[in-house]
């Protein structure tokens, strides 16, 4: 009963028109700005403009707002394209910007506070980032010595971002911009 009802407001005519208006704007390279749209119907439409746009960024008052928003987008198939901004810490927004870089389309969910961040500009990002890549040059020392200098904290085990481990030939580390860990040996 429910799905008819998702049904008749993607078919309304209002929505078309919206629809329409947006993609004008898409062939011309604007970008549209879309404010208070009512409870789901923003998860409904977020969801629904997906299909025409590569990025849509959902800003909302609160972080339970943004949690919301994210399982809503989830429920609705959309686990793959979307992610939350529901930590403001810097590492949680390196590995956000860091994910977003990898996806062809997505959901950024997030609060208006995000956009009191101050990041650094993306030439500085691209030259401060250092890439490990199999095959690549890397010794063993040098690259324990690399995770101590830029401030990684050794442990016996890696528990969170910004810890590494060394256990034979291996090193375990946890990049800021990275959802796992990651082993080299």
């Amino acid at each position: 009963m429910q799905h008819s009802h998702i049904k008749k407001i993607f078919s309304s005519d209002s929505f078309k028109d919206i629809r329409k208006e947006l993609k004008k704007l898409k062939q011309i390279g604007n970008r549209a700005k879309i404010s208070r749209l009512p409870g789901s119907y923003r998860t409904l439409f977020a969801s629904n403009l997906l299909k025409d746009f590569s990025g849509i960024l959902l800003l909302l008052p609160d972080i339970q707002s943004v949690s919301e928003t994210f399982v809503e987008l989830n429920i609705l198939g959309h686990e793959d394209e979307c992610l939350a901004a529901d930590n403001l810490e810097p590492e949680h927004i390196q590995a956000i910007i860091s994910a977003l870089r990898k996806k062809e389309k997505f959901i950024l969910v997030a609060p208006y506070d995000i956009l009191k961040i101050k990041m650094p500009p993306e030439l500085k990002l691209l030259n401060e980032s250092t890439s490990i890549k199999q095959g690549s040059e890397f010794s063993y020392n040098d690259l324990t010595d690399y995770l101590s200098l830029i401030g990684y904290q050794k442990e016996k085990f890696i528990e969170s971002r910004g810890e590494y481990s060394v256990r034979g030939s291996i090193i375990d580390f946890w990049s800021y911009s990275e959802r796992y860990p990651c082993r080299l040996e």
